[in-house]
């Protein structure tokens, strides 16, 4: 950090392999012939978390801005990646760029060459963001389900669990009131990727669960969850990095289907509800430590 002060650093991002065991227990999988929980995840927020820059240290000593440089990764992989999402705005201005224009930076780095780094940005402390939430009535007066997702992220895979979530009340709300149990809280989150600003105890959805004890602590009055399902990340096709990092490629099958089922009654319901279908690679695991 002491050689950068001043100046502006070049530094690699290195993202490593990490042994799934670290984040999964297995549970099941369907259809055994392809779901395979790999034995190793290769993830670009891996090194955005792990290996990525301190820029509040970077500030602090005086660096002028970062250029971060991916590394173990395809050009096509590293792009448009927007990494990590779990901090706040820093002072250090950074930039993220792929292996080829990271090797010229560090080769005009090497000669010690003068650069200038112009990043624009505009940052609205007042902007507001809300978290909709709707209530579907049940016949029992004291028991709800939780179905939430998040709302705010940078592309359609990542944010299409709302398009669920419409479907799922849809559904539910032509069946007759008398028929419906339970009441269906939908619960449509926003600040999951500003959980320094939006988040309690590093979620998201803790903010609008301390604001609404009403739908699902059981307390006195207030109703009981007695179930919450968490919905995000559908139907994605499988792409990877070939082995030398080269090239980004479709590998013509549809993505590993991760779910987490807090026991084996919810294992199996699960697994039934997912019995005939034909575009599926599901994996229900337990929950580990904090990882979910």
């Amino acid at each position: 950090m002491k050689k950068a002060v001043g100046k502006i650093a070049v530094v690699e991002v290195s993202v490593p392999k990490l042994p799934s065991r670290l984040f999964f227990k297995q549970r099941s999988r369907y259809p055994k012939g392809s779901a395979v929980l790999p034995r190793t995840f290769y993830h670009p927020l891996f090194g955005s978390v792990l290996n990525g820059p301190k820029l509040e240290e970077a500030e602090k000593a005086g660096v002028l801005g970062m250029i971060c440089v991916w590394k173990n990764i395809s050009a096509e992989n590293a792009m448009g990646q927007y990494l990590p999402f779990t901090t706040d705005h820093k002072r250090c201005p950074a930039l993220w760029v792929g292996p080829g224009d990271g090797e010229a930076l560090k080769q005009l780095a090497m000669r010690k060459a003068k650069v200038r780094l112009i990043l624009h940005a505009e940052v609205d402390h007042t902007a507001k963001s809300d978290t909709i939430y709707a209530v579907l009535p049940g016949m029992n007066p004291t028991e709800t389900m939780i179905v939430n997702t998040h709302t705010d992220g940078p592309n359609a895979c990542e944010e299409n669990g709302g398009i669920a979530l419409l479907a799922m009340a849809k559904y539910f709300s032509q069946i007759p009131a008398e028929q419906r149990g339970r009441s269906i809280v939908f619960v449509f989150v926003t600040g999951h990727f500003q959980i320094p600003q939006f988040g309690i105890q590093g979620q998201a959805t803790t903010r609008w669960l301390r604001d609404h004890p009403e739908l699902w602590n059981g307390e006195g009055t207030n109703k009981k969850a007695v179930a919450g399902i968490t919905i995000e990340h559908l139907g994605c096709t499988e792409w990877k990095d070939d082995d030398k990092h080269a090239n980004y490629m479709f590998t013509h099958e549809i993505d590993n289907e991760l779910v987490f089922t807090a026991n084996q009654a919810m294992d199996r319901i699960y697994l039934n509800a997912v019995q005939g279908r034909t575009k599926v690679r599901t994996i229900t695991l337990k929950p580990r430590a904090n990882f979910i």
